[in-house]
């Protein structure tokens, strides 16, 4: 596919055929369709002297501004005539910086803000969820606003692949929990069956602190109790290698970790911004470094895989012969040093 930033449109397409509008004017038009192109919706009603004015600014590539009120569907017309011409499209809303700047206390939110930065990027997100929350009834086209915003950050962030990795699932999860007890609305159909697991493994960690956002969401530092206790389970939950190895740096003798694994690391989303071998290369640098500073020891247990290329110390199980007497001899071995390959 083109890029879509060098991208020119190539057929131009009858107004009258198109938008069934009486008028012989033909719009330039794109042949592909990308991620940034509305989807159409198929019972949409075009008022053709608007129509009219926007496919002219397509055509001769001029502004054209739209007047009205909230909820009179501005730039839902603008959307639904790009995405009959396949023109890409990007809605920015300035509703929630604009709730951001009046219901939240700056100063408050700096110094609650915590310092890890998956605890900080969950509270970030709770805050302006909160706020979000605060739109006056009777502005039902910045509701729209909203949600169309929230529908939209969904679909790209799981189309993007970025739900493929661990944490990603797990923070695309919490926002959308968060977002659905916030709304008391339901998550994103789309996505809803990917999340499952992971939601109903965090509701039983998160049912107190889920209700408490939604009871004090209007009260921002009764609501920050609440958001940090979710911004910290989040970073628990989603622990990983280096985390954990610093959390064994305890004054016991003897520490031991020993990492249980099915297959290599593997995150669609971060292989995409990186070489192949990014994930593979980043776990041995960390496992290395962990050996060589003494404090924690680092085993392997490969379940019918052989994890040699990462650990120094490590064991390849074969679970189809069953968890006998002489797996946990070996499993002793190699944590009594016996065993290294």
């Amino acid at each position: 596919m083109t890029d879509p930033m060098h991208a020119e449109p190539d057929p131009m397409l009858s107004v009258r055929e198109l938008f069934g509008i009486d008028s012989d004017l033909e719009v330039p038009a794109f042949s592909e369709r990308d991620d940034y192109v509305p989807e159409i919706d198929p019972a949409y009603r075009f008022n053709p002297d608007v129509t009219l004015a926007i496919l002219a600014g397509f055509t001769r590539n001029r502004r054209v501004m739209v007047q009205g009120l909230h909820g009179t569907g501005k730039s839902t017309h603008i959307e639904q005539v790009a995405a009959r011409l396949n023109w890409p499209c990007l809605r920015v809303n300035l509703d929630g910086m604009a709730l951001r700047l009046l219901h939240s206390d700056a100063a408050l939110h700096r110094r609650l803000c915590p310092e890890d930065a998956i605890e900080r990027l969950v509270f970030e997100l709770l805050e302006q969820l909160r706020v979000e929350t605060r739109v006056p009834g009777d502005m039902p086209g910045m509701v729209a606003n909203l949600d169309q915003r929230f529908t939209n950050w969904s679909r790209h962030f799981y189309r993007s692949g970025l739900t493929e990795g661990t944490i990603g699932l797990l923070l695309y999860s919490v926002a959308q929990i968060c977002w659905s007890r916030l709304q008391a609305r339901p998550v994103l159909e789309e996505t809803e069956d990917t999340i499952e697991g992971t939601r109903a493994s965090l509701v039983g960690v998160l049912g107190t602190a889920l209700a408490g956002i939604r009871r004090y969401r209007h009260d921002q530092a009764a609501f920050a109790d609440h958001a940090l206790a979710i911004a910290r389970a989040t970073a628990e939950q989603g622990i990983n290698l280096p985390r954990l190895a610093r959390r064994l740096a305890r004054p016991e003798n003897r520490r031991i970790l020993i990492v249980i694994s099915d297959g290599c690391p593997s995150d669609g989303a971060t292989n995409l911004a990186n070489d192949p071998y990014y994930l593979d290369n980043h776990l041995k640098e960390v496992v290395a470094r962990r050996t060589r500073e003494g404090q924690v020891e680092v085993l392997g247990l490969g379940v019918g895989l052989d994890l040699s290329p990462f650990y120094r110390r490590c064991l390849a199980t074969d679970l189809a012969q069953g968890l006998d007497t002489a797996l946990f001899d070996e499993i002793v071995a190699l944590i009594g040093g016996r065993h290294r390959r």
